[in-house]
Protein backbone atom coordinates (compact mmCIF):
# COMPACT_ATOMS: atom_id res chain seq x y z
CA UNK A 1 0.00 0.00 0.00
CA UNK A 2 2.78 2.76 1.04
CA UNK A 3 4.05 1.67 -3.00
CA UNK A 4 1.14 2.71 -4.53
CA UNK A 5 1.18 5.96 -2.23
CA UNK A 6 4.19 6.83 -3.05
CA UNK A 7 3.96 6.23 -7.00
CA UNK A 8 0.20 8.05 -6.85
CA UNK A 9 1.96 11.22 -4.97
CA UNK A 10 4.70 11.24 -7.56
CA UNK A 11 2.34 10.63 -10.47
CA UNK A 12 -0.05 13.66 -9.54
CA UNK A 13 2.76 15.81 -8.12
CA UNK A 14 4.16 15.73 -12.05
CA UNK A 15 0.72 16.99 -13.10
CA UNK A 16 0.82 19.61 -10.96
CA UNK A 17 4.65 20.39 -11.73
CA UNK A 18 3.77 20.18 -15.45
CA UNK A 19 0.43 22.56 -15.38
CA UNK A 20 2.83 25.09 -13.18
CA UNK A 21 5.35 25.09 -15.84
CA UNK A 22 2.57 26.40 -18.31
CA UNK A 23 2.96 29.90 -16.13
CA UNK A 24 6.91 29.76 -17.86
CA UNK A 25 5.05 30.01 -21.18
CA UNK A 26 6.51 33.13 -23.08
CA UNK A 27 8.96 33.51 -20.41
CA UNK A 28 12.78 34.27 -22.65
CA UNK A 29 15.09 32.88 -20.43
CA UNK A 30 18.34 35.26 -20.11
CA UNK A 31 20.64 33.13 -17.79
CA UNK A 32 21.89 29.98 -17.87
CA UNK A 33 21.02 28.98 -14.17
CA UNK A 34 17.21 30.06 -14.96
CA UNK A 35 16.99 27.36 -18.01
CA UNK A 36 18.76 24.87 -15.69
CA UNK A 37 16.02 25.46 -12.69
CA UNK A 38 13.46 24.97 -15.26
CA UNK A 39 14.65 21.60 -16.64
CA UNK A 40 15.98 20.08 -13.53
CA UNK A 41 13.27 19.20 -11.15
CA UNK A 42 12.07 17.33 -14.28
CA UNK A 43 14.96 15.39 -14.50
CA UNK A 44 14.71 14.37 -10.62
CA UNK A 45 11.52 13.43 -10.72
CA UNK A 46 12.34 11.02 -13.91
CA UNK A 47 15.19 9.63 -11.84
CA UNK A 48 12.38 8.95 -8.74
CA UNK A 49 9.80 7.35 -10.74
CA UNK A 50 12.93 5.44 -12.71
CA UNK A 51 14.08 4.18 -8.44
CA UNK A 52 10.60 3.41 -7.63
CA UNK A 53 9.67 0.77 -10.37
CA UNK A 54 10.22 -2.22 -9.55
CA UNK A 55 12.48 -4.79 -11.80
CA UNK A 56 10.10 -7.82 -11.92
CA UNK A 57 12.03 -11.57 -11.32
CA UNK A 58 11.92 -14.52 -13.45
CA UNK A 59 9.16 -15.83 -10.89
CA UNK A 60 6.79 -12.85 -11.32
CA UNK A 61 6.20 -12.24 -7.41
CA UNK A 62 7.09 -8.51 -6.35
CA UNK A 63 7.01 -7.77 -2.76
CA UNK A 64 6.19 -3.97 -2.70
CA UNK A 65 6.82 -3.14 0.67
CA UNK A 66 10.38 -4.98 0.50
CA UNK A 67 10.71 -3.48 -2.28
CA UNK A 68 9.91 0.24 -0.82
CA UNK A 69 11.72 0.18 1.81
CA UNK A 70 14.57 -1.14 -0.03
CA UNK A 71 14.56 2.02 -2.49
CA UNK A 72 12.56 4.21 -0.45
CA UNK A 73 15.88 5.78 0.89
CA UNK A 74 17.44 7.02 -2.62
CA UNK A 75 13.26 7.39 -3.90
CA UNK A 76 12.48 10.24 -1.47
CA UNK A 77 15.88 11.77 -1.42
CA UNK A 78 15.56 12.14 -5.31
CA UNK A 79 11.92 13.47 -4.90
CA UNK A 80 12.74 15.93 -2.08
CA UNK A 81 15.60 16.96 -4.39
CA UNK A 82 12.72 17.44 -7.31
CA UNK A 83 10.32 19.50 -4.97
CA UNK A 84 13.23 21.64 -3.29
CA UNK A 85 14.71 22.47 -7.15
CA UNK A 86 10.99 23.65 -8.40
CA UNK A 87 10.32 25.32 -5.34
CA UNK A 88 13.77 26.83 -6.17
CA UNK A 89 12.87 27.81 -9.69
CA UNK A 90 10.13 29.19 -8.70
CA UNK A 91 11.25 31.89 -6.42
CA UNK A 92 14.64 32.51 -8.97
CA UNK A 93 12.80 32.71 -12.54
CA UNK A 94 11.32 36.62 -12.00
CA UNK A 95 7.39 37.42 -11.29
CA UNK A 96 6.39 33.24 -11.96
CA UNK A 97 6.26 32.34 -8.69
CA UNK A 98 3.38 29.64 -8.29
CA UNK A 99 4.27 27.79 -5.56
CA UNK A 100 4.58 29.58 -2.36
CA UNK A 101 8.08 28.65 -0.61
CA UNK A 102 6.86 27.45 2.71
CA UNK A 103 4.73 24.64 0.63
CA UNK A 104 8.12 23.58 -1.01
CA UNK A 105 9.68 23.84 2.38
CA UNK A 106 7.11 21.54 3.98
CA UNK A 107 7.29 19.31 0.95
CA UNK A 108 11.20 19.04 1.17
CA UNK A 109 11.35 18.39 4.79
CA UNK A 110 8.55 15.57 4.65
CA UNK A 111 10.27 14.00 1.85
CA UNK A 112 13.45 14.05 3.75
CA UNK A 113 12.09 12.63 6.77
CA UNK A 114 10.48 9.53 4.98
CA UNK A 115 14.17 8.97 3.41
CA UNK A 116 15.97 7.97 6.74
CA UNK A 117 12.69 6.60 8.58
CA UNK A 118 12.04 2.47 7.94
CA UNK A 119 9.03 3.07 10.02
CA UNK A 120 5.96 2.30 8.28
CA UNK A 121 3.46 4.04 10.36
CA UNK A 122 6.18 7.77 10.11
CA UNK A 123 5.79 6.68 6.12
CA UNK A 124 2.06 6.19 5.91
CA UNK A 125 1.39 9.46 8.18
CA UNK A 126 3.48 11.56 5.65
CA UNK A 127 2.12 9.96 2.49
CA UNK A 128 -1.40 10.87 4.11
CA UNK A 129 0.09 15.01 4.43
CA UNK A 130 1.25 14.80 1.38
CA UNK A 131 -1.54 13.46 -0.21
CA UNK A 132 -3.60 16.45 1.29
CA UNK A 133 -1.08 19.08 0.33
CA UNK A 134 -1.63 17.34 -3.10
CA UNK A 135 -5.74 17.36 -2.82
CA UNK A 136 -5.23 21.10 -1.38
CA UNK A 137 -3.08 22.32 -4.36
CA UNK A 138 -5.58 20.42 -6.51
CA UNK A 139 -8.46 22.68 -4.86
CA UNK A 140 -6.82 25.69 -4.60
CA UNK A 141 -4.24 26.22 -6.52
CA UNK A 142 -0.91 27.90 -5.88
CA UNK A 143 -1.35 31.08 -8.03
Amino acid sequence: MLYLGASGWLFFSLIIHWFNVSAYRGLEFERNYESLLFFLPSIFAAGTAFILTPTLSSEGDIDLEEHYFSVAPWAFRSAAAYTALAGLSHLLVPEQRTTPPLVSLTLTSILLLLSFSTRPRLHQMGLSVLGLMLLGNLAFGTR
